[in-house]
């Protein structure tokens, strides 16, 4: 049942003409909802998710990196400044962007961003506590600001459309309760962070940093909800809560790393880790690449790098980025296809950032 829509509004759809005059009598189609998602895409939400928001915020909200443009981006860069991303649906398997509009969002004010970030922003990373809680909140926070930008975009027809077509309606619905339900799962791990952060009690974290050296050719900031250890088998039951994951690439003074943290709360995360790092070192570079790929939409990468990956090396990222059949036992199962994307060698896997390790 659609909820009461006042007569003389400006339509939900965006047309500006009054609802009355536009759809109080008329059905949505799909090409139209289509078209409404396209365009108001352009328009994206704003608001600064400092723990300390929105008492001491500074009015200008920036596009802010989530992967820092001094640090992983700056190697990932052609001669034109440009990297590429993930074109998962697209006649072309690679977007060229820019390096200025790389891995950004309006999700922190001017003086938020500089006082928060700085130490991974202005400093090589060293895997100190206090760089790797304020890494892992950035990757909460883009993925809690993603989720609350698709409501923005889907509640109008979610609260007041009428569907010509049924199977629309139904899928709007599981966006919108799938939507919700993430968008939970992220401000509760912000909120783990934020006390963190607030009484520099850092006992509620776990994290593993893996170093490395070799060429920096892909970057990532994000989290995600693993499902399923990397050999197949299930570690979340399907009715039991959604634990997330935090995973951020950093520049160290000796090469780069991947930094993984999350609550402690979350125990599947501790599995999912346990069954990446008991591989060799020598496969879990490519196993991380293919995880960083499977899961997360924030990556970048250098374009010369995927230039120069194999045919069938290209068609496994591909597969991945898009949720494809690639070397997948289940929807979330994640096979590890053997191929050698990356020359990186581990220097060394740390359990211990918070002078404690999670319970393996």
């Amino acid at each position: 049942m659609r909820k009461y829509y006042t007569m003389s509004r400006p339509c939900f759809c965006g047309s500006e003409v009054m609802f009355k005059k536009c759809h109080k009598n008329r059905k949505v189609t799909g090409e139209e909802f289509a078209k409404y998602i396209y365009q108001v895409r352009a328009d994206k939400d704003q608001m600064c998710l400092h723990p300390s928001a929105p008492l001491t915020c500074t009015p200008k909200i920036l596009n802010a990196h989530t992967i820092q443009r001094k640090g992983p981006l700056k190697y990932l860069i052609d001669e034109d400044n440009h990297l590429g991303q993930m074109n998962a649906f697209g006649e072309n398997d690679v977007i060229r962007v820019g390096w200025r509009r790389a891995s950004t969002f309006r999700g922190f004010c001017t003086a938020h961003d500089k006082e928060m970030f700085q130490i991974i922003e202005d400093e090589k990373f060293k895997g100190r506590v206090e760089q790797v809680l304020v890494a892992g909140y950035r990757a909460y926070a883009f993925e809690y600001y993603k989720k609350m930008d698709n409501l923005r975009v889907l509640l109008p027809y979610y609260d007041y459309a009428d569907f010509e077509d049924e199977r629309l309606a139904n899928q709007l619905t599981q966006m919108v309760e799938g939507t919700r339900y993430g968008e939970g799962n992220m401000r509760s791990c912000l909120d783990e962070y934020k006390k963190g952060l607030e009484s520099k009690n850092y006992e509620d974290i776990c994290s593993v940093i893996i170093y490395f050296t070799g060429d920096l050719c892909v970057a990532v900031c994000g989290a995600f909800a693993p499902d399923f250890l990397i050999d197949g088998n299930r570690i979340r039951p399907i009715d039991s809560e959604i634990q997330d994951l935090s995973i951020n690439s950093l520049v160290t003074e000796d090469g780069h790393a991947v930094v993984f943290s999350w609550p402690k709360e979350n125990e599947v995360c501790n599995k999912f880790i346990l069954s990446i790092i008991k591989y060799p070192e020598t496969e879990i570079p490519s196993i991380l690449v293919e995880v960083i790929f499977r899961f997360i939409e924030n990556v970048f990468f250098s374009i010369d790098w995927y230039d120069a990956l194999s045919s069938k090396q290209k068609e496994n990222i591909k597969g991945l980025a898009s949720n494809g059949g690639i070397r997948f036992e289940d929807l979330h199962a994640l096979v590890p296809s053997k191929e050698k994307y990356v020359n990186w060698e581990i220097t060394e896997i740390d359990l211990t950032p918070f002078s404690r390790t999670p319970n393996w």
